[in-house]
């Protein structure tokens, strides 16, 4: 079984997503409000009924939480090992890229992150 690896990256007032695996969906950009929260609801809930699929998230902060933050990880919550997750800040994310811990990374670069560790936690 192939895995399906999805990517979100959460900076403050926006969530964006992508995948890599078996499938990959286009980067897809929400803004993180509560009139989006249903639809990243639908969406999580949908691409969570696939086999194999896993979650890599980065966030601001580990105690880092929005509207579309907790859909997602209450989803994870429920699923427990169904659906296993990687959680990283984005402080970690860019000191293992070599880049500024100043800067806020990209989607890119937080799906290359999610390559290398993917091989790794998800063994």
């Amino acid at each position: 079984m192939q895995e399906l690896i999805l990517v979100f990256l959460f900076t403050t007032g926006q969530v964006q997503y992508t995948s890599f695996g078996q499938e990959t969906i286009a980067v897809t950009t929400l803004e993180d409000s509560v009139a989006n929260a249903a639809k990243f609801t639908e969406r999580i809930k949908e691409l969570s009924g696939r086999s194999g699929v896993k979650v890599c998230a980065v966030v601001p902060d580990y105690d880092y939480t929005s509207p579309l933050h907790k859909p997602l990880y209450d989803l994870l919550t429920e699923k427990g090992d169904r659906m296993p997750g990687i959680w990283e800040q984005q402080q970690g994310v860019q000191k293992v890229l070599r880049k500024p811990a100043s800067a806020t990374p990209s989607i890119d670069d937080a799906s290359k992150y999610c390559k290398l560790v993917a091989r790794v936690a998800f063994q």
